[in-house]
């Protein structure tokens, strides 16, 4: 049985810049095994495309919501991509 790689699209407010959120979320990834990318966005939003299997996401989505104790997450949205984009890698993108 071949499993399906899931992208979810996930945005994060509050204050996640400027304190190291985009390397906390490398790392989760990595541990995680999660490919995709995390992004500061120009409005002080930080954009996460994560992509593995169903099992993979659901334990790395609550963490990136939580984030790290320095972080003050106020809300944040997920989306599924419909993509044939395949990962191989997580990056910190700029």
């Amino acid at each position: 049985m071949v499993n399906m790689k899931i992208t979810y699209e996930i945005i994060v407010r509050g204050r996640v810049q400027g304190i190291g959120y985009r390397w906390f979320v490398k790392h989760q990834a990595d541990l995680f095994g999660i490919t995709g990318y995390v992004k500061n966005q120009v409005n002080g939003n930080v954009l996460i495309v994560a992509q593995g299997e169903q099992e993979q996401l659901d334990a790395f989505i609550p963490v990136v919501q939580r984030g790290p104790d320095i972080a003050l997450i106020t809300s944040s949205d997920i989306h599924l991509l419909t993509t044939s984009t395949e990962y191989k890698e997580f990056l910190i993108a700029t």
